[in-house]
């Protein structure tokens, strides 16, 4: 029963990984495609996050690997004994293992992709936001207070309130800055999952959809069971229809729906979907 359980949190984790995965290869697929244009410098910052997401994703497989062996001996031992209950824990932590292994492999195409490619100039992504990706904008994106019974300190939430009011009035750039100032400075913030949203609402706002898609993703990423996630993820899916990847944004479109059916976002995700080709 323990080693049921334990291959089933492995599997989570291992979802979730592959998520960041395929968040990170649309990501860096977009830049490639835009590195022909020209905002070089905006182009080598872009490639800097995703290098750094791209070694946070190693160390979470790294660690992933190390549950899966750790369990891999515990089954070889139960077998040892003769028993012969652990049978499927057995295929199950093969079948992670194998799924682990084209996960690392990914990651090492992804690094290898990051040192080849040449920075050139960026293209600026000029299309306007769709009517429905505002429609959800205005329909989900509203600013959260902290949970019921959780004390903020004062001045974070002044840093908090400060970022938000940039936002509101279109100061993008200097929301931006905020935003991220706050999640450094706030790591462990009740708050923490809104700012991330936020960031990423700038970035939008900005046009920096490539860096909205993993300010997005932090969110789902860092709490996987907050309430700001399906926005993420639907406001992640626009991030990807406005750099024109229709592919990534069908995706999360319909993961969305699947997995928040009864959600305002999942409303809004079966709409979008009707208007993406």
């Amino acid at each position: 029963m323990y080693l049921n359980d334990q291959i089933k949190a492995l599997n989570d984790q291992m979802a979730r990984a592959n998520e960041r995965v395929s968040a990170v290869q649309s990501a860096q697929e977009s830049i490639d495609r835009r590195a022909s244009s020209s905002a070089g410098s905006d182009v080598a910052a872009l490639r800097k996050e995703l290098k750094a997401e791209l070694l946070s994703l190693k160390a979470e497989i790294m660690d992933l690997s190390g549950k899966v062996e750790d369990n891999r001996t515990i089954v070889k031992r139960a077998v040892e004994r003769d028993t012969t209950g652990e049978d499927t824990s057995k295929a199950g932590l093969i079948d992670l293992t194998n799924r682990v292994a084209k996960l690392e492999a990914k990651i090492a195409e992804m690094e290898s992709r990051q040192g080849a490619s040449t920075v050139s100039p960026a293209k600026k992504v000029s299309s306007q936001v769709s009517g429905v990706a505002n429609e959800g904008a205005r329909a989900v994106a509203t600013p959260q207070q902290a949970p019921d019974g959780v004390k903020v300190d004062p001045a974070e939430k002044k840093a908090y309130d400060d970022a938000y009011s940039l936002y509101k009035r279109k100061m993008y750039k200097e929301a931006i800055a905020s935003f991220k100032s706050f999640t450094v400075k706030y790591p462990s913030s009740s708050l923490g999952d809104n700012a991330h949203f936020w960031l990423g609402e700038s970035y939008f706002g900005a046009k920096e959809y490539e860096r909205a898609i993993l300010a997005y993703q932090e969110v789902i990423k860092k709490y996987p069971n907050g309430n700001k996630v399906p926005n993420a993820m639907l406001h992640q899916a626009f991030a990807f229809s406005e750099i024109k990847d229709s592919v990534s944004a069908k995706v999360l479109l319909r993961r969305l729906i699947e997995k928040y059916p009864t959600s305002s976002e999942a409303s809004i995700a079966k709409r979008k979907l009707q208007t993406i080709k």
